[in-house]
């Protein structure tokens, strides 16, 4: 226990195996940190992300976000259901006052620069926070890892999100570059 102690001490909340309700909570400690608002970059976001922001406003651990905004790399969860799953998610965020978008970077050698978990925040005295985060199956599972808190190492949302297209008004471009990315996997898995 003074070990997991000590991580938080110095920026970093250590994911326990065998404690996933702990584990969630650490996660809800991170999303409370949250003002103005949250930016989560994930090569491959799952739509579990949504679920558990949505939760986090729901339950009162968002508070003071304004927009939120996501970003993920095309993949072959990047479909139809998804992009509905957010728009849900778009519409329900509203009546908490809150904007959301999610884009998309289509380009593969821009999104294959990162394969973390990211996010991008402000806390109460408007400095810029910086959360790295394990994968949410790590959070819910049997599995340990760490939540980096204090760190400023990251890739710059700004530059990938100037790369991604809008899922919600650029859906057609993205259709067509995923289909453009399933044949490359194809082609190469036929080699």
């Amino acid at each position: 226990m003074h070990a997991i102690e000590t991580l938080s001490d110095k920026g970093q909340i250590a994911v326990v195996f065998g404690r996933p309700y702990k584990n969630i909570l650490a996660l809800k400690k991170c999303l409370r940190m949250c003002r103005s608002h949250l930016h989560w970059f994930e090569r491959n976001l799952p739509k579990k992300a949504f679920e558990t922001v949505f939760e986090a406003i729901e339950e009162g651990y968002i508070r003071h976000v304004e927009t939120i905004k996501f970003l993920r790399g095309i993949d072959d969860k990047v479909n139809e259901s998804f992009r509905n799953e957010f728009l849900k998610f778009k519409q329900d965020v509203l009546s908490h006052d809150i904007e959301s978008e999610l884009r998309v970077i289509c380009d593969s050698s821009i999104a294959s620069r990162v394969h973390g978990r990211y996010i991008y925040t402000e806390n109460e005295e408007n400095q810029p926070v910086f959360i790295k985060l394990p994968p949410l199956n790590s959070l819910r599972a049997n599995q340990w890892d760490i939540i980096l808190t204090d760190t400023s190492e990251i890739p710059p949302f700004p530059e990938f999100w100037d790369s991604g297209l809008d899922i919600q008004h650029a859906w057609n471009e993205i259709k067509r570059r995923l289909n453009e990315y399933l044949e490359r996997r194809a082609e190469i898995l036929e080699e």
